[in-house]
């Protein structure tokens, strides 16, 4: 018996598949409801943290920020289900469409912004963004997606990198470069990790690439002039 059989979803197909698990396209097989996203956590590191979180934080309210429907933490193989949200991710956009319009960026990234306000403001963070966690619909708006929990987790000590992490699984985490340092180390974090994340994301949807360390200008994005230096 597959993982996906003791679950109450039919799998319509798979969608994605990162360092933490698998996302299907999924509806449930007894409720008449609207298709979703089905996360399926299979990484021992994340399932162990998520097991002794047991639930999340309710988001429903905030618009722009995908909507949980389910979740079971405490089973042999935790998962959670989202509202199934078209488009595309910005990773995605960025590499197939390139950098947006400045007028266009500059409206995403006021929207962005407003809603990780209100994020903040209910006492949650993100602590997880990059632009796979990032979605562009088909409509044009732009909204947050992934696991949002609570400030007084995060700052509790229980981060997605538990001590025995190793330096070789964390490099491959996505969306790690958007990591502070104090994330890197496994300290607690609060919701200047999430703006120091949203500022790398910004930059790129600017720039068209992530910056590099540097302390001028030119050292840090190859397109900018060194005169400006």
């Amino acid at each position: 018996m597959s993982v996906t059989d003791t679950i109450p979803y039919e799998i319509l197909e798979e969608v994605g598949k990162d360092a933490y698990g698998t996302s299907y396209r999924v509806r449930h097989r007894h409720l008449h409801e609207t298709e979703a996203t089905l996360h399926l956590f299979e990484d021992p590191h994340v399932c162990r943290l998520l097991k002794s979180v047991g639930s999340i934080d309710d988001c429903s309210g905030i618009q722009g920020v995908e909507r949980i429907r389910d979740c079971h933490f405490s089973s042999q193989n935790p998962y959670m289900v989202t509202d199934w949200v078209d488009g595309q991710s910005l990773r995605e956009w960025l590499n197939t469409e390139g950098i947006p319009k400045l007028e266009q960026t500059l409206i995403w990234m006021k929207t962005l912004v407003k809603r990780l306000a209100i994020v903040h403001q209910k006492g949650l963070i993100h602590q997880n963004l990059h632009p796979e966690t990032i979605r562009i619909t088909n409509a044009g708006d732009i909204v947050f997606q992934g696991l949002i929990v609570g400030g007084t987790f995060s700052r509790a000590g229980a981060q997605y990198f538990p001590g025995d992490t190793t330096e070789l699984d964390r490099e491959y985490l996505p969306g790690m470069r958007y990591k502070t340092h104090r994330q890197r180390q496994s300290e607690s974090i609060d919701e200047r990790e999430d703006l120091f994340a949203l500022g790398l994301v910004f930059f790129e949807m600017l720039a068209g690439q992530f910056p590099k360390p540097g302390e001028l200008p030119s050292q840090v994005c190859q397109e900018i002039d060194q005169s400006i230096d």
